[in-house]
């Protein structure tokens, strides 16, 4: 598949998609560039201190100054540094999910997805089982998949 397509990471999931999948209610949306590493980061959130943060590193947006210029090698590094991983064997074309610090790592159609999520009120209502979290990234990496083959295919 063709990288020359930008893609921003709210395309691959709405704050509706996120809210629903997560049963958190988002609020607010921040965007931001890890230009350096060529990495577009978009976060949902809202006033209890919930969190959806879903990143993205596209081939099309990383700089010649980065020592890694493919996002397969992004998504390598990242594995090589977590100890804790769990393959996750149906998603994406690779990927891995980290139980502490929690995410998911997604390697898809050559664009390396990380999904974040914060629960909201976990300080008062306590966090997700570790089970029910699981789900919860993989429901959220699926559809995050099936949105980005529609887009580059």
């Amino acid at each position: 598949p063709s990288n020359a397509k930008l893609i921003e990471p709210e395309q691959l999931i709405s704050m509706q998609e996120a809210s629903s999948i997560t049963a958190n209610t988002y609020t607010g949306k921040t965007t931001t560039n890890n230009a350096a590493v060529g990495q577009k980061l978009c976060g949902y959130d809202n006033v209890k201190n919930g969190l959806f943060q879903i990143g993205l590193i596209q081939k099309a947006f990383i700089p010649s100054s980065c020592g890694l210029q493919e996002p397969k090698e992004h998504y390598d590094f990242a594995k090589q540094n977590f100890s804790n991983t769990e393959i996750v064997p149906e998603l994406g074309d690779e990927a891995f999910y980290c139980p502490s610090p929690r995410a998911l790592h997604i390697m898809y159609l050559g664009y390396y997805i990380n999904i974040m999520i914060v629960k909201e009120d976990k300080f008062i209502s306590g966090d997700w089982e570790p089970n029910e979290a699981k789900v919860i990234y993989i429901t959220a990496g699926k559809k995050v998949c099936n949105k980005l083959k529609e887009i580059v295919k």
